[in-house]
């Protein structure tokens, strides 16, 4: 399970922009901020990962934000997943729509909250982490870093570009052993993918299962701490 954190201070919805979303705006005067976007996973919300922001830098801004398709049983997804085969079929123009809105999304916010374009920052968790990659790798040269929990990618939703535009990147990418969502060789076919590609990256397993446990969610925060800055 998801580790669970207050979101009580710094809850708010700001400016009406083409995805629902939550800021914590950065606590410290800067003229332009370096932003987390976080990308929560299927059936989740924009409040999921939001309680992670707490622990966050205080330069950055934190946004958090809403998929745009509503599920039946509550939740919103960024594209359906079809379970009546034996295996689950992603719904991949679906996902590439949603792709090209987190991407709209940024542009919206990098104008709207004097956010650096330069200084973007992933943070996606399953379905979240999947676009992560698919962002990450389409849009390297628009991406500084990328966290991915428990997900993998899914090479339908992007193109390989060259090694040298993925080198730009910092990768903190994690998974639960026991996972029994998404596999954890599905977790591993990102850091075989991170390392064809010759990518800067940490890989790490953890004990748990579908989620964030404790020491993966301080690991994220050290690594955040570690790299702000270069």
């Amino acid at each position: 399970m998801l580790l669970f954190i207050s979101i009580k201070k710094n809850y708010m919805v700001t400016k009406n922009l083409s995805l629902t979303h939550l800021i914590r705006p950065p606590k410290v005067n800067a003229e332009k901020s370096p932003l987390i976007l976080l990308i929560h996973g299927y059936g989740a919300d924009e409040k999921d990962l939001f309680g992670f922001s707490k622990d966050f830098p205080d330069e950055f801004c934190v946004i958090s934000i809403q998929a745009p398709i509503k599920m039946d049983f509550g939740g919103y997804a960024w594209y359906e997943l079809n379970f009546s085969n034996l295996e689950k079929i992603s719904n991949i123009p679906q996902a590439l729509e949603s792709k090209n809105k987190i991407i709209q999304f940024i542009d919206e916010a990098i104008d709207a909250y004097s956010i650096d374009k330069n200084k973007i920052w992933l943070c996606g968790f399953s379905q979240g982490c999947i676009l992560s990659y698919a962002l990450a790798f389409s849009y390297p040269e628009r991406i500084h870093r990328m966290i991915g929990m428990s997900g993998y990618p899914d090479k339908a939703m992007f193109e390989l570009p060259n090694k040298e535009a993925i080198k730009q990147i910092k990768f903190f990418v994690s998974h639960g052993q026991s996972d029994a969502v998404i596999p954890v060789f599905m977790g591993q076919s990102g850091e075989e993918l991170l390392n064809q590609m010759e990518a800067n990256f940490v890989y790490k397993e953890y004990s748990g299962g579908h989620g964030i446990d404790q020491q993966n969610y301080f690991d994220i925060i050290n690594w955040i701490n570690d790299n702000k800055t270069n």
